[in-house]
């Protein structure tokens, strides 16, 4: 599946804030949920798997998506470059000349706050694409600097 990507709206026709019936309607029953309890005064986040599409949707406290996470077959488009395809080395230098702000960490991993996204890379290679993408929204789940 592709998805064009709109930094802190969503991706294509999925969208943060998005509910759990809204995310079904659109791709069926999910291959499997995770819930995690932080503690015991907060109320639980979950995730919904599409292990065929390479989606993965984080939905927080309020039971709407806050971060999506792209990998696998899964393709999305920023400004007309595949973020899933591109390898990491030409990504990052992208990125940097459009977010100057945006963090390398741990290797090749990459996070823009600018524009809502985090990328990893679990194999230390800079002429492979990242592993996943996660686009997050605003406050939203993801790494915060």
């Amino acid at each position: 599946m592709q998805f064009d990507f709109q930094p802190y709206i969503g991706a294509g026709p999925l969208r943060f804030g998005m509910t759990p019936v809204e995310v079904t309607d659109f791709l069926g029953v999910p291959d499997d949920t995770i819930v995690r309890k932080m503690s015991p005064e907060e109320p639980d986040t979950f995730e919904y798997i599409y292990l065929d599409d390479g989606l993965l949707f984080h939905f927080c406290e309020d039971r709407r998506v806050d971060a999506i996470s792209f990998s696998g077959s899964s393709s999305l488009i920023f400004k007309g470059v595949n973020l899933r395809t591109t390898p990491a080395e030409i990504l990052h230098k992208w990125i940097s000349e459009i977010d100057p702000e945006a963090e390398l960490f741990e290797g090749l991993d990459l996070q823009s706050n600018r524009f809502g996204f985090v990328t990893y890379s679990p194999v230390e290679d800079p002429g492979i694409p990242p592993d996943w993408i996660m686009i997050f929204r605003r406050s939203g789940h993801a790494l915060q600097s």
